[in-house]
Protein backbone atom coordinates (compact mmCIF):
# COMPACT_ATOMS: atom_id res chain seq x y z
CA UNK A 1 0.00 0.00 0.00
CA UNK A 2 3.04 2.11 -0.42
CA UNK A 3 1.82 4.60 -3.11
CA UNK A 4 -1.86 5.08 -1.21
CA UNK A 5 -2.71 8.20 -0.31
CA UNK A 6 -6.06 7.71 1.81
CA UNK A 7 -8.18 10.60 3.36
CA UNK A 8 -9.78 9.57 6.46
CA UNK A 9 -12.67 11.96 7.48
CA UNK A 10 -13.40 11.97 11.51
CA UNK A 11 -10.02 10.50 11.88
CA UNK A 12 -9.16 11.79 15.38
CA UNK A 13 -11.92 9.66 16.62
CA UNK A 14 -11.67 5.89 18.64
CA UNK A 15 -12.49 3.98 15.04
CA UNK A 16 -10.35 6.89 13.28
CA UNK A 17 -7.31 6.18 15.50
CA UNK A 18 -8.02 2.34 14.43
CA UNK A 19 -7.55 2.81 11.16
CA UNK A 20 -5.26 5.28 10.78
CA UNK A 21 -2.34 3.29 12.98
CA UNK A 22 -3.03 0.10 10.62
CA UNK A 23 -2.77 2.32 7.72
CA UNK A 24 0.56 3.36 9.05
CA UNK A 25 1.55 -0.25 9.19
CA UNK A 26 0.70 -0.86 5.88
CA UNK A 27 2.68 1.93 4.78
CA UNK A 28 -0.14 4.20 3.65
CA UNK A 29 0.13 7.89 3.38
CA UNK A 30 -3.01 9.15 5.65
CA UNK A 31 -4.24 11.87 5.34
CA UNK A 32 -6.63 13.40 8.62
CA UNK A 33 -9.36 15.59 8.15
CA UNK A 34 -11.00 16.44 11.57
CA UNK A 35 -11.44 19.43 14.17
CA UNK A 36 -9.29 17.58 16.25
CA UNK A 37 -5.83 16.81 16.46
CA UNK A 38 -5.08 13.01 14.87
CA UNK A 39 -1.75 11.96 16.48
CA UNK A 40 -0.81 9.44 14.08
CA UNK A 41 -1.68 10.60 10.59
CA UNK A 42 1.05 11.49 8.02
CA UNK A 43 -0.37 15.02 7.45
CA UNK A 44 -3.36 16.65 9.12
CA UNK A 45 -6.11 19.37 7.81
CA UNK A 46 -7.80 20.91 11.11
CA UNK A 47 -11.24 21.71 10.10
CA UNK A 48 -14.97 21.28 11.23
CA UNK A 49 -16.31 19.42 8.29
CA UNK A 50 -19.83 20.29 9.04
CA UNK A 51 -19.47 23.99 8.61
CA UNK A 52 -20.52 26.00 5.39
CA UNK A 53 -18.30 25.53 2.52
CA UNK A 54 -15.70 23.09 4.75
CA UNK A 55 -15.70 20.40 2.26
CA UNK A 56 -14.69 22.52 -0.67
CA UNK A 57 -11.75 24.57 1.43
CA UNK A 58 -10.22 20.86 2.66
CA UNK A 59 -10.72 19.51 -1.46
CA UNK A 60 -8.42 22.85 -2.34
CA UNK A 61 -5.88 22.54 0.02
CA UNK A 62 -5.52 18.95 -0.98
CA UNK A 63 -5.47 20.15 -4.49
CA UNK A 64 -2.51 22.54 -3.64
CA UNK A 65 -0.69 20.68 -1.41
CA UNK A 66 -0.56 17.70 -4.42
CA UNK A 67 -2.80 15.34 -2.23
CA UNK A 68 -4.87 13.61 -4.23
CA UNK A 69 -6.49 10.67 -2.41
CA UNK A 70 -6.50 7.34 -3.76
CA UNK A 71 -9.38 6.60 -1.28
CA UNK A 72 -11.56 8.37 1.23
CA UNK A 73 -12.68 6.53 4.66
CA UNK A 74 -15.63 8.62 5.46
CA UNK A 75 -15.75 7.97 9.54
CA UNK A 76 -17.48 11.70 9.69
CA UNK A 77 -20.13 10.76 12.12
CA UNK A 78 -22.70 10.40 15.55
CA UNK A 79 -25.43 10.92 16.93
CA UNK A 80 -26.85 14.48 18.16
CA UNK A 81 -28.03 15.15 22.14
CA UNK A 82 -31.22 16.48 20.94
CA UNK A 83 -31.89 13.68 18.47
CA UNK A 84 -35.07 12.51 19.86
CA UNK A 85 -38.85 11.71 19.45
CA UNK A 86 -40.32 13.93 17.84
CA UNK A 87 -37.02 14.39 15.80
CA UNK A 88 -36.93 18.50 14.91
CA UNK A 89 -36.08 19.49 11.69
CA UNK A 90 -33.12 21.16 12.82
CA UNK A 91 -31.39 18.37 14.67
CA UNK A 92 -32.57 16.06 11.25
CA UNK A 93 -30.63 18.65 9.59
CA UNK A 94 -27.25 18.84 11.51
CA UNK A 95 -27.77 15.17 11.79
CA UNK A 96 -27.41 14.21 7.97
CA UNK A 97 -25.16 17.25 7.42
CA UNK A 98 -22.51 15.16 10.27
CA UNK A 99 -23.50 11.98 8.77
CA UNK A 100 -23.77 11.81 4.90
CA UNK A 101 -24.10 15.15 3.70
CA UNK A 102 -20.52 16.79 4.60
CA UNK A 103 -19.02 13.74 3.04
CA UNK A 104 -20.88 13.93 -0.35
CA UNK A 105 -19.87 17.47 -0.73
CA UNK A 106 -16.31 15.79 -0.60
CA UNK A 107 -16.95 13.70 -2.59
CA UNK A 108 -18.29 15.83 -5.86
CA UNK A 109 -14.24 17.03 -6.11
CA UNK A 110 -12.74 13.78 -5.65
CA UNK A 111 -14.50 11.48 -7.41
CA UNK A 112 -14.48 13.53 -10.51
CA UNK A 113 -10.11 13.34 -10.21
CA UNK A 114 -10.44 9.64 -9.32
CA UNK A 115 -12.65 9.33 -12.78
CA UNK A 116 -9.51 11.11 -14.33
CA UNK A 117 -6.89 9.03 -12.69
CA UNK A 118 -8.52 5.37 -13.32
CA UNK A 119 -9.84 4.38 -10.44
CA UNK A 120 -9.93 4.85 -6.33
CA UNK A 121 -12.36 3.97 -3.42
CA UNK A 122 -14.73 5.83 -1.57
CA UNK A 123 -15.88 3.80 1.91
CA UNK A 124 -18.42 5.49 4.03
CA UNK A 125 -19.32 3.92 7.66
CA UNK A 126 -23.33 3.36 8.14
CA UNK A 127 -24.41 1.45 10.75
CA UNK A 128 -26.88 -1.56 11.54
CA UNK A 129 -29.18 0.68 12.99
CA UNK A 130 -30.19 1.69 9.75
CA UNK A 131 -31.42 -1.48 8.99
CA UNK A 132 -33.27 -2.29 12.18
CA UNK A 133 -34.23 1.19 13.52
CA UNK A 134 -32.68 0.82 17.03
CA UNK A 135 -30.99 3.94 17.40
CA UNK A 136 -32.01 7.73 17.24
CA UNK A 137 -34.44 8.78 14.42
CA UNK A 138 -32.26 10.92 13.29
CA UNK A 139 -29.15 8.96 13.12
CA UNK A 140 -31.25 6.31 11.58
CA UNK A 141 -32.61 8.24 8.85
CA UNK A 142 -29.23 9.77 8.26
CA UNK A 143 -27.46 6.49 7.92
CA UNK A 144 -30.35 4.69 5.56
CA UNK A 145 -29.57 7.87 3.59
CA UNK A 146 -25.80 7.01 3.66
CA UNK A 147 -27.01 3.10 2.42
CA UNK A 148 -29.18 4.77 -0.52
CA UNK A 149 -26.78 7.54 -1.55
CA UNK A 150 -23.78 4.37 -1.43
CA UNK A 151 -26.32 2.19 -3.81
CA UNK A 152 -27.47 4.88 -6.20
CA UNK A 153 -23.41 6.60 -6.76
CA UNK A 154 -21.89 2.93 -6.97
CA UNK A 155 -24.35 2.40 -9.87
CA UNK A 156 -22.89 5.37 -11.87
CA UNK A 157 -19.42 5.25 -10.96
CA UNK A 158 -18.39 1.50 -10.92
CA UNK A 159 -17.70 1.17 -14.39
CA UNK A 160 -15.35 4.48 -14.02
CA UNK A 161 -13.62 2.34 -11.97
CA UNK A 162 -14.55 4.27 -8.71
CA UNK A 163 -16.01 1.62 -5.85
CA UNK A 164 -18.22 3.23 -3.64
CA UNK A 165 -19.65 1.15 -0.64
CA UNK A 166 -20.52 1.22 3.07
CA UNK A 167 -19.57 -0.73 6.41
CA UNK A 168 -22.35 -0.82 8.29
CA UNK A 169 -21.15 -1.72 12.37
CA UNK A 170 -23.38 -2.15 15.38
CA UNK A 171 -22.89 -1.32 18.67
CA UNK A 172 -18.70 0.07 19.14
CA UNK A 173 -17.29 0.86 22.33
CA UNK A 174 -14.22 3.09 22.24
CA UNK A 175 -13.23 5.67 24.73
CA UNK A 176 -14.41 8.76 22.83
CA UNK A 177 -18.33 6.71 22.02
CA UNK A 178 -21.10 7.46 23.49
CA UNK A 179 -21.43 3.80 25.15
CA UNK A 180 -18.06 4.51 27.29
CA UNK A 181 -20.22 7.49 28.52
CA UNK A 182 -23.44 5.56 29.09
CA UNK A 183 -21.52 2.68 31.06
CA UNK A 184 -20.94 5.47 33.57
CA UNK A 185 -24.45 7.48 33.42
CA UNK A 186 -26.64 4.64 32.28
CA UNK A 187 -24.96 1.44 33.65
CA UNK A 188 -28.55 -0.88 33.82
CA UNK A 189 -29.20 0.15 30.19
CA UNK A 190 -25.52 -0.39 29.27
CA UNK A 191 -25.80 -4.41 30.84
CA UNK A 192 -28.85 -4.70 29.31
CA UNK A 193 -27.55 -4.01 25.81
CA UNK A 194 -24.77 -5.99 26.67
CA UNK A 195 -26.78 -8.85 27.51
CA UNK A 196 -28.60 -8.52 23.88
CA UNK A 197 -25.33 -8.78 22.10
CA UNK A 198 -24.19 -12.63 20.90
CA UNK A 199 -20.71 -11.40 22.24
CA UNK A 200 -22.30 -10.21 25.21
CA UNK A 201 -19.44 -7.46 24.22
CA UNK A 202 -20.14 -4.45 21.89
CA UNK A 203 -17.87 -4.49 18.72
CA UNK A 204 -13.85 -2.97 19.60
CA UNK A 205 -13.24 0.07 16.89
CA UNK A 206 -10.03 -2.01 15.50
CA UNK A 207 -12.53 -4.48 14.42
CA UNK A 208 -14.37 -2.54 12.25
CA UNK A 209 -11.16 -0.80 11.00
CA UNK A 210 -10.12 -4.61 9.57
CA UNK A 211 -12.80 -4.54 7.48
CA UNK A 212 -12.19 -1.19 6.18
CA UNK A 213 -8.45 -1.95 5.50
CA UNK A 214 -9.09 -5.40 3.99
CA UNK A 215 -11.29 -3.10 1.18
CA UNK A 216 -9.00 -0.94 0.62
CA UNK A 217 -6.84 -3.78 -0.01
CA UNK A 218 -8.70 -5.61 -2.25
CA UNK A 219 -8.17 -4.83 -6.23
CA UNK A 220 -11.43 -5.70 -7.43
CA UNK A 221 -14.43 -4.27 -7.58
CA UNK A 222 -16.72 -6.77 -6.38
CA UNK A 223 -17.88 -4.80 -3.07
CA UNK A 224 -18.72 -1.80 -5.66
CA UNK A 225 -22.21 -0.75 -3.99
CA UNK A 226 -21.92 -2.92 -0.90
CA UNK A 227 -23.46 -2.07 2.16
CA UNK A 228 -21.20 -4.60 4.94
CA UNK A 229 -23.25 -5.09 8.09
CA UNK A 230 -20.39 -6.34 10.57
CA UNK A 231 -22.29 -6.82 13.91
CA UNK A 232 -20.67 -9.78 15.85
CA UNK A 233 -23.95 -11.61 14.11
CA UNK A 234 -26.88 -9.81 15.81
Amino acid sequence: MNSEKILVTGAAGGMGNALCLMLKDSGAFVIAADKSECAVCDTQYTLDLTSEGAPETLCKKLNANGHKPTCVVHLMGGRLETDTQPPSAETMAKTMRLNLTAATEINSFIIPAMVEAGGGKIIHISSDAADNGNASPCYVAAKSAVNAYVRSSARYYGEKGVLICAVAPGITEHPTSDWTQKKITNPDYYNARINMMPLKRFLRADETAEIILAVIRMKGMALNGSVITANGGL
